[in-house]
């Protein structure tokens, strides 16, 4: 009778661990296939294996999302209206290798981080247009998208950019408000006297608020610079 109770025992043992590993094995496989996109892991290496690769940089933006650029040397012209054909593409890739924002042109650099607009992750893309004057692309992630942002004056940069919190007076925490773009427009590298133009985001848009002479500011700079000797 006790050997029938151990038999017994045993077998009833053995059934409820075939349960629980079983139930635990379901719930895995579930929980596999309930987040496809969780599990999915980026194809990098494929992309990163194409050919005519010239340039490519990963970032993380604010949230934690993941991209990475890269820059290929196209053999096609970029419009009908240019006459050379070494074009290049920046094309940007989300986390998951898919396709997030494209462009062709010339002399493309890859994005710098701007922040012109509140609750926003923007980039800067400079280009030459296969001349020598530089423009800029601005774009924002927005609905799993890099979309580019409208500016109301479409002015070439020539001589250097870059951005900046808006610091003065009546414009507290500027760190951390959205800050301006600073486009210096110079004509050739003979032009003593170029002009700053200053950009900020506002309805929706980058517009331009104003220029200042460089020279002036220049000026400025050698008189604060004496003052607080």
């Amino acid at each position: 009778m006790s050997k029938f109770i151990i038999l017994f025992m045993t077998i009833l043992v053995s059934a409820a661990c075939g349960f629980f590993v079983g139930q635990q094995t379901k719930s895995l496989a579930n929980s596999e296939t309930s987040n496809p996109i969780e599990n999915k892991k980026p194809d990098y290496l494929r992309i990163l294996q194409e050919k005519n690769i010239e340039r490519f940089q990963g970032w993380e933006n604010g949230e934690g999302k993941k991209f990475l650029a890269v820059i290929h040397q196209l053999n096609e012209l970029c419009d009908k209206d240019y006459i050379l054909s070494s074009c290049e593409k920046l094309s940007i890739y989300d986390e998951f290798g898919n396709g997030v924002y494209e462009l062709k042109d010339f002399g493309v650099s890859l994005p710098d981080y701007a922040r012109l607009k509140s609750n926003s992750f923007q980039y800067i893309i400079e280009t030459n247009g296969g001349g020598t004057d530089e423009s800029l692309t601005i774009v924002d992630y927005k609905d799993e998208k890099f979309v580019e942002l409208e500016i109301e004056d479409d002015t070439s940069l020539r001589g250097g950019w870059w951005t900046m919190p808006e610091y003065r007076s009546g414009v507290a925490g500027a760190y951390f408000k959205p800050s301006q773009l600073i486009l210096i427009q110079q004509i050739g590298g003979g032009d003593n006297s170029p002009k700053a133009s200053v950009f900020r985001h506002k309805e929706n848009k980058i517009q331009k608020v104003g220029e200042i002479k460089m020279q002036e500011l220049g000026d400025f700079i050698e008189k604060q610079i004496a003052k607080n000797r």
